[in-house]
C-alpha cells in the first residue's frame, strides 16, 4: 500500500457510513476484537508511534466543500477534542482514514492538533508500521469498522 491520496476526502463515502450504535453493535459481534487490539497495541509500543484504531460511523451530514475536524475543547468541564463539520484549511492535518478496496486511503478525520501534523510527518517518512497496520485491520476483516488513528 501506498501512501498517496492520502490526505483527500469524500463526503459521499463519509454520508454513507452507519450510525455510531449499529457500527459499534457490529463491531461487538466480532470475536477477533481483543486480539487484533493486542497485536496493534504490541506494535505501537514497540516502535513508540502514537497509533491506534477509531470506530468507523457517521457523526453527521457533511457538505461536498466540508471535512470532519477534531478540535481541542472544553466540554463539561473537561479536555475533549470534539470532532465537527468545517471548511479545511492548511493548519488541518490527516488523523485517520478509511481503507478502500483498492487498497488506497481516504482520511475519516483530520485534526488541527500540531502533534498529529508530527506524528503524520513521521508516518510519511516511515510508514511500515502504518501499513503493517492496515494490513492487519484488513487481515481481521475489519476494514469497514475500524480506521487507523494518530492517537497523538
Amino acid at each position: 500500500m501506498m501512501l498517496t491520496n492520502f490526505t483527500k476526502f469524500n463526503s459521499t463515502k463519509y454520508n454513507s457510513l452507519p450510525k455510531v450504535n449499529v457500527a459499534s453493535g457490529i463491531l461487538q459481534q466480532h470475536p477477533n476484537f481483543a486480539e487484533l487490539l493486542g497485536k496493534i497495541y504490541s506494535l505501537t509500543k514497540a516502535h513508540s508511534i502514537e497509533l491506534g484504531l477509531q470506530l468507523i460511523y457517521h457523526h453527521m451530514q457533511v457538505d461536498e466543500v466540508k471535512v470532519m475536524i477534531e478540535k481541542f475543547q472544553f466540554h463539561q468541564n473537561a479536555s475533549a477534542f470534539i470532532t465537527s463539520v468545517s471548511f479545511p484549511t492548511d493548519q488541518v492535518y490527516p488523523a485517520s482514514w478509511l481503507l478502500e478496496d483498492d487498497g488506497k486511503l481516504t482520511v475519516f478525520e483530520y485534526s488541527i492538533d500540531i502533534l498529529v501534523k508530527r506524528t503524520l510527518e513521521k508516518l510519511i517518512k516511515n510508514p511500515s508500521i502504518f501499513v503493517e497496520i492496515c494490513d492487519l485491520i484488513r487481515d481481521y476483516h475489519f476494514e469497514n469498522l475500524l480506521a487507523p488513528c494518530i492517537t497523538a
